[in-house]
Order: C-alpha cells, then sequence, then structure tokens
C-alpha cells in the first residue's frame, strides 16, 4: 500500500507540474503565433485556424510540373490579326497572342497539301505557296505484327476520303500544265482536324481569340503530321461500310506517345481505358503516330530530366457520319 500511494502521489504531481508549463507558456504560445498571422486578429475559442504547408508563391505552376501539358485547347492559326492578348478569356492556345476579329473554324475535313501554317500579319494566300509542297506524303506499308487493314485496300484508296464521299484530287508533277483553277487547288485549301467548339462558325479558316503557349508549334507540328497519316475512314470503309457491326457513332482513341530527346519515336501505346472498342481503329492512330515518327526540333524544355525523354498524350476521334479530329489531351 504504500508503494501504491507514493505512485498515485507522483502522477498526481507530474499533471500539476504540466498545468503550471502550460499556464506559463500560454502568453508566449499567442504572441508568437500572432507574429506570423500578419497582424490580423487571432480566431477566438472555438475558431478555426487555416495552415498551408507551403506558402502559396513558393508552389510551383502546373507547366513547371508538367511543360507538356498545354495550359487551354491547342488550335493552329490560319490567320493572326492581332498579335495582343485577348480582352477576354478563351480557351484556345496556339504560338501566338491573338486577338481575332471574328472567330471562325476550317470545315472539319482533312487539308488538302499544300495549305501552310499561318505567320504573324499573314493570311492564306495559295499564290504564295510553292509547288513542291503539292507532293502527297506516301503512306508505307505496315510491318509485321501492326496489323492489315490498310494494306489490303488497293493503292489507290489509301489516303482518300472514300467513306465520307470524298476523296482529294490527283496532283500532277511539279511544273505540268493545267488550268488555272486546278493550279490553285493544288497549292492547298483549307480545312482542320483541330478539336474545337461546335458552336464556332464556320468559314474558310482558323482564326480565333489565342494565347500564346511557348510549345504550340512543337505540338501543332506534330499533330499535322500524324494527321497525314491517319485514315480512319478508309480502313473502317474496309471492314464495316453498312455501319451494320459497330453503328454510327463516334469513336474515341487516346495514346500516350513517348519521344527521345532528339524527336526520335520511343514508344506509343494505348492510354489505360483510352481505347475506342474497335480494334483496327486504335491500330490505324497508332500506325498513323509510327508513320509521322520522328518528330524534327523537339524544345530541350519537353525533355523529362529524370527519364530523359518527352511523353505527352493524343486524342483521336473518329465520328462515323464524317468529322475527325485530332487533339493534345491532359492525362
Amino acid at each position: 500500500m504504500p508503494e501504491t500511494s507514493e505512485r498515485v502521489r507522483l502522477i498526481i504531481g507530474v499533471i500539476v507540474a504540466s498545468i503550471g508549463v502550460h499556464a506559463l507558456l500560454m502568453p508566449v504560445g499567442d504572441e508568437l503565433l500572432a507574429l506570423a498571422w500578419d497582424g490580423r486578429p487571432l480566431p477566438g475559442p472555438g475558431g478555426v485556424i487555416e495552415v498551408a504547408l507551403l506558402p502559396a508563391a513558393t508552389r510551383e505552376p502546373e507547366e513547371e510540373k508538367d511543360p507538356a501539358l498545354p495550359p487551354g485547347n491547342l488550335v493552329r492559326l490560319d490567320r493572326v490579326d492581332d498579335q495582343r492578348t485577348p480582352e477576354r478569356d478563351t480557351p484556345y492556345v496556339s504560338e501566338f497572342d491573338n486577338r481575332a476579329s471574328k472567330s471562325t473554324r476550317a470545315p472539319n475535313v482533312r487539308p488538302e497539301p499544300g495549305a501552310q501554317a499561318a505567320h504573324p500579319g499573314d493570311r492564306r494566300d495559295t499564290r504564295t505557296a510553292s509547288p513542291s509542297d503539292t507532293r502527297p506524303t506516301p503512306v508505307a506499308p505496315r510491318g509485321e505484327g501492326e496489323g492489315s487493314s490498310v494494306n489490303d485496300l488497293p493503292e489507290n484508296a489509301r489516303g482518300s476520303d472514300a467513306f465520307a464521299g470524298t476523296s482529294r484530287p490527283s496532283l500532277s508533277p511539279a511544273g505540268s500544265p493545267g488550268t488555272r483553277d486546278a493550279l490553285l487547288k493544288s497549292l492547298g485549301g483549307p480545312g482542320s482536324f483541330d478539336n474545337v467548339a461546335d458552336d464556332v462558325d464556320v468559314g474558310g479558316e482558323n482564326a480565333f481569340d489565342t494565347k500564346r503557349w511557348k510549345f504550340a508549334s512543337f505540338f501543332n507540328r506534330v499533330r499535322d503530321a500524324v494527321a497525314q497519316h491517319w485514315h480512319p475512314e478508309t480502313v473502317h470503309a474496309a471492314r464495316d461500310p453498312d455501319a451494320s457491326i459497330h453503328g454510327t457513332r463516334v469513336f474515341r482513341t487516346k495514346l500516350v506517345i513517348s519521344l527521345n530527346a532528339d524527336g526520335s519515336l520511343h514508344k506509343v501505346r494505348l492510354q489505360p481505358g483510352g481505347d475506342s472498342g474497335v480494334d483496327y481503329l486504335d491500330e490505324e492512330a497508332i500506325h498513323a503516330v509510327r508513320q509521322a515518327a520522328p518528330f524534327t526540333n523537339p524544345p530541350a524544355g519537353l525533355v523529362d530530366t529524370d527519364t530523359g525523354k518527352i511523353e505527352f498524350g493524343f486524342g483521336f476521334i473518329f465520328d462515323v457520319q464524317g468529322g475527325r479530329r485530332i487533339f493534345r489531351y491532359q492525362r
């Protein structure tokens, strides 16, 4: 019993001492907290104090975390009207700041060979295009294991808009005689696979309010190169011409593309859950990326310092009833 009484007295003594220390330090603690509270009054009893692990000024911007992520919907301009930051909010980014006098989108069709990207102050002018730009990009045969849906078609059917009911005009060799209308047509025509909102009026070209993104030029070049090799309408027409198997719906494929620092292709794969549900359409998107690579002059700022790679996502939308789009998506 004496031992038990001694322990009880010791415990009580520790509790009393702890209460005394807290009572003495409480005013000091309030003063220290007030110094870090920017002069604002402390919350009263029952109030809530919000604590941030890092000051807001030290948090990294999203672009620094992953520079390959666009801060908006990436588009390719056909005209730059006014190279100033837009006065109103815009969902679009491009190579330039631009204030468009009127927002229009180019027809959602494959751009004809010879169409040129915009430069500040420029408008599309077919008279300035070079005849060498009119040569269509050949579609190379698939390698083993990549599927054979394109190779099963006649050579003259590849690269055409057969399923949409239209086809690209066959172009004469540079310098051959022809009518003025045929020459103007061969120098390029407007069209875009940009993922632009449907409520934007269709016009002769892409013209939007855009904010400049420093990597827009590279990703637009990648997208344009891939688009030259992507022909979902052709392979679909060969497999399901009357839409009796897969119906008349919209198919979406999402790919993850990994490049080496020099722009050569390291790997291309489906984003988990990003398949369209139709294997030959997914294969066609993968095939287009492989055929378009390598992608020249990638910005050094896109290279991940840990892996030495450039990794990003591209989405492919194929509407059986006529629409096709390729867009940068945020994974």
